[in-house]
């Protein structure tokens, strides 16, 4: 789809203003606040926009693997002539693919094409792929001239309309010394017969990187080469990418990348695969937001597959990386604990309160006092959800002599106890649990204040405090 310009000038715009997307993990006030003020911008986008990311591979790399990329909104162009010579050679159920041969074109030694200004580039590049110049000829001057992307691949070659000839894709810069970010537009040119002809164009968008080709392979298992693209975007203190899959459709290529893939901050990309089926999976990273008040990131990896039909790239569920910050640990025994899985959110509350070799964020004497006393607090909960009466006794009584009222946690012991009293007059966890989120939303200031990490961390509600699960 071919995007406004001044839609994407206003979604850059408030990219540049702060607006940026963040963590999944961000409010979700702040998410829908965000949310309508970019759909307002994105309606000014035209239908058909397509952008992409950047990647690295975990199967045996290519020759035509690259690295971090983002791809264009620019419309397909299909070449309407007369259809190629040569059928596709790929058998079906055979693990090989041909491997495709360069366009026929007649020989020649054409001069480098000038490539002095953007409105003649598809015509330099044409006369010299079609006066029989070299694509890696072509590629060295595109290099030498400046007019290739830092990032990804200048030039691809590879079968991208599965006929069996090589067809070759670029990027070419168009430089704009009042751009923030460099603009640039992709080209396919497909070889038909025996020539090539211009397939697909991605114009440049003003305050939008140049589309990058990360790589290109087959990913569906179709016999055609597929172009993996990314586009950058840069709001005031952290870049995204917009990811787009380039792949043959009833003679012309189109993006099916479905999904959002420009909420993750600093994006690294690998193609992973290929999987059993012959198909090659997209895993996108977020690795960081470049501002303080995001407080400590919790990576996370989205993984996009095909669908049955190889007809489309379906993003997966958002899977949490690794962390070593308290605060994360923390999250993971919450939600351990909101699945039902009562004895493992037990052992992370553990290793909350006596896990030395956690990180903390800003002050980590009074951070590590209030994550360890609500984690003893919650781990009370955990033990009547379990059915042991006894041993929540137990903890209550330790949480009550660690965090007297007047210590740095305090509050929690206090909290614990206006659940308790609830809890011995009721028998019912759902009922003490709403006398401990009283609690909390009137002692909003020392309960859940101190569990506030930064906008790209769970920012927690008092109904957060207490789950009102179990009898």
């Amino acid at each position: 789809m071919r995007p406004s310009p001044l839609g994407f000038i206003l979604i850059t715009s408030l990219d540049r203003l702060g607006l940026h997307r963040a963590h999944r993990g961000v409010s979700s006030g702040m998410r829908v606040s965000f949310r309508i003020t970019y759909l307002i911008a994105a309606s000014l986008v035209t239908s058909g926009c397509n952008l992409p990311v950047s990647t690295k591979s975990d199967a045996t790399p290519s020759a035509s693997s690259g690295g971090l990329v983002v791809s264009p909104g620019a419309p397909a162009t299909p070449f309407t002539g007369p259809p190629p010579t040569l059928a596709p050679t790929r058998i079906e159920g055979s693990e090989v693919t041909p491997q495709p041969i360069g366009c026929p074109v007649p020989s020649g030694s054409p001069a480098p094409p000038p490539l002095q200004a953007p409105s003649s580039y598809v015509q330099d590049v044409l006369a010299f792929l079609n006066g029989g110049g070299s694509p890696h000829d072509l590629q060295a001057q595109i290099q030498s001239a400046g007019l290739s992307p830092q990032v990804g691949m200048p030039l691809a070659q590879g079968d991208f309309n599965g006929d069996g000839l090589d067809d070759v894709a670029l990027t070419l810069l168009a430089p704009n010394d009042s751009a923030i970010m460099v603009p640039g537009e992709l080209y396919v040119f497909v070889c038909i017969g025996r020539a090539y002809a211009l397939s697909y164009t991605s114009l440049a968008v003003l305050e939008i990187g140049a589309p990058e080709i990360i790589d290109a392979r087959d990913l569906n298992d179709d016999g055609a080469a597929d172009l993996l693209l990314a586009r950058e975007t840069c709001g005031a203190h952290t870049c995204f990418s917009y990811l787009e899959v380039l792949t043959w459709r009833q003679n012309v290529l189109v993006n099916v990348l479905q999904g959002e893939s420009d909420d993750l901050p600093y994006p690294s990309i690998r193609v992973v695969g290929p999987g059993a089926d012959g198909r090659f999976e997209i895993a996108v990273s977020g690795t960081g937001i470049s501002s303080a008040g995001a407080g400590p990131y919790r990576g996370l990896t989205r993984t996009w597959a095909w669908n049955q039909a190889g007809d489309a790239l379906i993003p997966g569920p958002d899977l949490a990386l690794p962390s070593t910050y308290r605060i994360h640990l923390l999250n993971d025994a919450d939600q351990a604990d909101l699945d039902g899985s009562y004895a493992t959110a037990i052992a992370l509350y553990t290793r909350v309160v006596n896990d030395d070799s956690l990180q903390d964020w800003v002050d980590p004497a009074s951070e590590r006092a209030n994550l360890s006393a609500y984690s003893m607090f919650r781990q009370v909960v955990a033990r009547l959800q379990l059915g042991d009466v006894a041993e929540a006794q137990s903890e209550y009584l330790d949480l009550q002599n660690a965090y007297p009222p007047a210590s740095v946690g305090g509050a929690y012991g206090l909290m614990g106890q206006a659940f308790w009293t609830a809890y011995q007059s009721s028998r019912s966890i759902p009922l003490a649990c709403a006398q401990a989120q009283v609690f909390a939303q009137a002692n909003e200031a020392m309960v859940l204040q101190p569990l506030y990490f930064g906008y790209a961390n769970h920012v927690y509600a008092a109904v957060d405090i207490c789950p009102a699960a179990g009898p």
